[in-house]
């Protein structure tokens, strides 16, 4: 019985050694740990490392040709090259000691450039002043082109900022060409400064300045950037209203000019014409526009009306001056202008 109970204590102790021996297995020691890392990467690239603790030596590979790696002891240096796109980028180093793996994500930031400098034409009136927009690039940002006998420019703390001196008063316009350049961006713009003051007489042409019509006088009104327009030797002199919006001199139309001369019933309304599709129309949403622009010498400004595309479908070609009854077009009207020029004196 002794011998019995001996063998049977004998296996219990076994059985309980086996199932200790069985617990202890689900516990993997880790032979690999990152300790630190300085990894942070802007458009320029440059190094970083990662710190380890490994009881086997241990192998580092990066998952892009762009990041490259190398094991020091304890240290991955890490190096990354400029980044020449836009958008960022990413890729992981991989550490292993052949017991253990482990990755480490690398990013890297695109080519970010923002700027507030959306349009292409910067404008001055003839009192000069300045503008700010802002400018922020990962790389050194280069600006050609100012004429700095007039325009010059700081940047600061992610402000550009463009200063223009008065223009002179024998002078209505100049401007200069500008170029900026920083990391794979190119820009141009054109500063230009003008003399945006249309009152006085101008001479009228149609056809695209080929035919002569008479002259208009052109006054400032009450109302900013809205002046009145009084024809001398055309169809029907009577006055309209133009409006300077930024460098473009607009007119709209649907305005009633006055009565009809041989029936003061009916109106005389200033109309859109499309002289190509025959069609006209007097919907004042509807723009005939001209951009300021000057002779060679600068000694005159020059207003080449033309469409706008304010008028879905169809191109205005100049003016009709349209006779309406009850408030209704009927289809007659004195005379249309076409590609109309307008040069001061």
């Amino acid at each position: 019985m002794k011998k019995l109970y001996s063998l049977l204590m004998l296996l219990t102790m076994c059985v309980a050694f086996i199932g200790c021996s069985d617990d202890n297995d689900d516990v993997t020691e880790q032979t690999l740990q990152v300790v630190s890392s300085d990894l942070n990467f802007d458009v320029n690239g440059g190094t970083g490392t990662i710190e380890f603790d490994s009881a086997l030596p241990v192998t580092a590979t990066s998952g892009a040709e762009w990041c490259t790696v190398a094991v020091n002891g304890n240290t991955v240096n890490v190096t990354v090259s400029v980044n020449p796109r836009m958008e960022s980028r990413s890729t992981v180093v991989t550490l292993t000691n052949g017991a253990d793996e482990t990755q480490i994500p690398i990013y890297q930031e695109g080519d970010i450039l923002d700027t507030t400098m959306t349009q292409s034409n910067i404008t001055f009136d003839i009192e000069g002043g300045e503008v700010s927009y802002r400018l922020i690039s990962n790389w050194d940002i280069e600006l050609t082109g100012f004429d700095e006998s007039w325009v010059t420019y700081t940047l600061e703390n992610g402000t550009l900022t463009i200063r223009a001196e008065q223009l002179p008063e024998n002078m209505k316009y100049r401007s200069c060409n500008v170029k900026l350049v920083t990391g794979i961006h190119t820009m141009n713009y054109t500063i230009t400064q003008m003399n945006r003051d249309i009152t006085g007489t101008w001479n009228c042409y149609i056809n695209g300045g080929a035919t002569a019509y008479g002259t208009c006088l052109i006054e400032a009104t009450e109302t900013a950037n809205r002046y009145k327009v009084t024809p001398t030797g055309s169809a029907y002199d009577a006055p309209y209203y133009i409006t300077v919006r930024g460098t473009d001199v607009v007119v709209n139309f649907g305005q009633v000019l006055g009565p009809y001369p041989d029936n003061p019933a009916e109106n005389i309304v200033l109309c859109a014409y499309d002289n190509t599709n025959g069609r006209l129309t007097w919907d004042t949403s509807v723009e005939y526009a001209a951009p300021i622009s000057f002779s060679e010498d600068g000694s005159q400004t020059i207003l080449r009306f033309g469409d706008n595309g304010s008028w879905s479908g169809y191109i205005v070609e100049g003016y009709y001056y349209s006779i309406t009854s009850g408030g209704n077009p009927t289809g007659s009207g004195l005379y249309a202008l076409i590609n109309m020029v307008w040069i001061s004196q």
